[in-house]
């Protein structure tokens, strides 16, 4: 009998803690509103990482701003002898489903000692899905071709797997 009872209740436990999981994947849905609470903010760049180099501060510095569905970027980096400069501002919407940000306008300005070179246009929205894993808000492109990561107070942006920049989140108030 005690050999029965351990057998049926085997698929029962492993039922139970299906559902359990489940219960606890819905309940890390996310709203737009508890999304907008965690992007919001002026971000201070902290590191850029490019062609296998980390450029902090001074070398490579900027601000990015989200609020109220506005996002204001400018940052820039000197690296052997020449500068990259990037300035934008757009906006961004969160839905029940997605993220996206898009500049109404950007300007990029390229120089070295031979001269400048700019560019200025617009990009259209681009969206990301969104998910919590573990105490990160995760906003995502095609599966990781782009991807936000929101900390607590830092923001990390990853293309295609690789750390591009991270920013750290200014604190208000005196």
């Amino acid at each position: 009998m005690t050999r029965q009872l351990r057998t049926h209740s085997q698929p029962v436990a492993v039922t139970m803690l299906f559902i359990l999981a489940i219960g606890r994947a819905e309940a890390q849905q996310l709203t737009p509103a508890q999304v907008e609470v965690r992007i919001v903010g002026t971000y201070e760049l902290i590191e850029w990482r490019v062609e296998g180099q980390v450029l902090k501060p001074p070398v490579a510095n900027g601000r990015l701003v989200f609020h109220n569905g506005q996002i204001i970027a400018m940052f820039r980096r000197e690296q052997n002898g020449s500068a990259y400069d990037f300035a934008g501002h757009g906006t961004y919407v969160v839905d029940e489903k997605m993220w996206s940000y898009g500049y109404d306008y950007r300007l990029e300005v390229t120089g070295t000692a031979g001269g400048n070179t700019v560019a200025h246009a617009t990009r259209e929205q681009i969206p990301f899905t969104y998910r919590l894993e573990g105490a990160n808000l995760i906003l995502d492109y095609r599966n990781g071709e782009r991807r936000f990561v929101f900390g607590t107070d830092e923001l990390t942006y990853i293309e295609m797997g690789q750390i591009v920049r991270r920013w750290y989140r200014i604190k208000t108030g005196l």
